[in-house]
């Protein structure tokens, strides 16, 4: 969810706390570049969610058109603030998504952000969100900061900080975010 540049800053890609058919929650990525819409086989297995066995193909940077067998599961997703539903018909399963090891991001430091509510430490990714779910996708608002500055943006499913991360903005504390944790 994030690249870390030879110089040691943090790039952030856009990533919010969800509810998982109303009872686990979690983080996902809204990735913009993914054709498809994914979750990890831990998301699965924590929620005893079966699916239908489908062969899909895949290509990433690395690799093209690999084919792998996936299950294709339905789910419920929910914003943290429990006021919009997004239903996902088909999010293949993966054995897992790439997480962050983030530390806490101090977004007072900037104005433009200081509305948005920092994401817990090294939060665990378990659904990337692709273009077959353009509802979530789509960018309902922005919040910019000056050239180069990270920035947010606003989906369905609330704000994410997307960009490069100045060293000046990592804290030394450890956040602990109760409510973003699993129920």
């Amino acid at each position: 969810v994030y690249a870390k540049q030879a110089e040691g800053q943090l790039v952030l890609l856009p990533a919010v706390p969800v509810i998982v058919n109303d009872t686990y929650s979690t983080f996902a990525l809204i990735d913009s570049c993914s054709t498809q819409t994914f979750c990890s086989q831990s998301l699965v297995d924590k929620m005893n969610i079966s699916g239908v066995k489908k062969a899909i193909n895949i290509s990433t940077l690395h690799t093209e058109g690999s084919q792998k067998m996936s299950q294709s599961v339905k789910l419920k997703i929910t914003d943290s603030d429990e006021s919009c539903n997004v239903l996902v018909d088909s999010a293949y399963v993966t054995s897992y998504i790439p997480s962050p090891t983030v530390p806490s991001v101090n977004y007072l430091t900037h104005n433009h952000l200081s509305h948005i509510k920092p994401l817990p430490e090294n939060y665990q990714i378990e659904i990337l969100f692709g273009q077959d779910c353009p509802d979530v996708i789509k960018v309902l608002e922005t919040k910019s900061g000056g050239p180069g500055e990270p920035y947010a943006s606003r989906s369905v499913l609330g704000w994410s900080v997307c960009g490069p991360i100045p060293a000046q903005m990592v804290c030394n504390n450890v956040l602990i975010n109760e409510e973003n944790g699993n129920k």
